[in-house]
């Protein structure tokens, strides 16, 4: 575990050490069934808190994004579970609000935004979780922005308001629901893809 101070949050940094719970076969087959669906395809970009630019396929807010059902995923959640609790010494477990998958193609990026907003019917959350299933050293790097304004891009902020976490497969990224962050451009041929997972810790 790795642990920094970004712009005052806590961000920490996990490697799961077995490939297996994240490139079992199942899993990868129902990674490939969610994002085939018409309305993962066929989604039209663009809503006041989209923050999905370019290329990109995400099966956030529909019925069929349940992570924490979906078949091939036990031995990851479980990891996901384990780490995120030692994020908090209090907590005895996790209850997960909302799960979804993000696919990154070339060229694409992810907006300035932040996971509560007085708009959105969620605001007592109490982490974000970003696992990467895949991802390169070139990928396309999550990015803190200071004092960010949803919408708008990583680089209309100076250097100093950005900090970057360049993430590889078996990663994962744990941070406060508030902190704002992007998707710097994605370059590499191959797609990104990552989990995220949003809830609240009980104990």
């Amino acid at each position: 575990m790795i642990i920094k101070n970004v712009f005052g949050f806590t961000i920490f940094k996990f490697h799961c050490e077995n490939p297996d719970f994240y490139q079992n076969k199942a899993l990868v087959n129902s990674v490939e069934r969610m994002l085939e669906l018409p309305w993962v395809k066929d989604r039209i970009q663009g809503d006041k808190y989209d923050s999905a630019y370019g290329n990109v396929l995400t099966t956030v807010s529909n019925d069929y994004s349940d992570l924490t059902i979906t078949p091939g995923m036990e031995k990851l959640l479980a990891w996901v579970n384990e780490q995120l609790l030692k994020t908090n010494q209090d907590a005895t477990s996790v209850q997960y609000t909302r799960t979804w998958m993000n696919k990154m193609f070339k060229n694409s990026e992810g907006l300035v935004h932040a996971h509560v907003h007085p708009d959105f019917n969620e605001n007592n959350l109490d982490f974000v979780a970003i696992f990467y299933l895949a991802s390169t050293e070139d990928s396309a790097n999550l990015t803190f922005i200071k004092e960010g304004e949803f919408n708008t891009h990583y680089y209309d902020y100076p250097v100093d308001r950005r900090i970057s976490i360049p993430c590889i497969s078996g990663d994962m990224i744990v941070h406060a629901p508030h902190a704002y962050h992007s998707v710097t451009k994605h370059i590499h041929d191959d797609p990104r893809v990552c989990f995220v997972f949003e809830g609240h810790f009980n104990g």
